[in-house]
């Protein structure tokens, strides 16, 4: 009966072990972009938040990871934007009707081609 209990015990034990591994590890990247018109001098303001996601599709916690933006479509743009680690702050012109940004990830994970339609 101890043989037993120490077994499933053990067996608990090691599968929440590895779980956890799943649960802060990074399997992929996703965005989420908020854009605003209502600014008063004819601009438009564009959030894109950049984050990591664990194998379950969840954001993993307790983890940035930083990454370089570059424009790829729409780059005629004077001020590119405050990039905060994560997070790209941009104000863009009303009259420009589509955005594509390359997010890169520091480290060895592949880079996001963000299309965003203005109109």
């Amino acid at each position: 009966m101890m043989t037993l209990l120490l077994f499933i015990s053990t067996f608990i034990f090691l599968f929440a072990a590895y779980e956890i591994i799943h649960v802060f590890n990074i399997y992929e990247f996703s965005y989420r972009v908020t854009y605003s018109d209502s600014l008063t001098d004819n601009s438009s303001r564009v959030v894109i938040h950049h984050y990591p996601i664990n194998s379950f599709g969840f954001r993993v916690p307790l983890r940035r990871i930083e990454t370089k933006f570059r424009i790829i479509e729409g780059s005629h743009l004077d001020k590119f934007g405050d990039a905060y680690g994560d997070k790209l702050i941009m104000t863009v012109p009303r009259n420009l009707n589509r955005l594509a940004i390359l997010a890169k990830p520091s480290g060895f994970y592949s880079s996001t081609l963000i299309e965003i339609d203005l109109k």
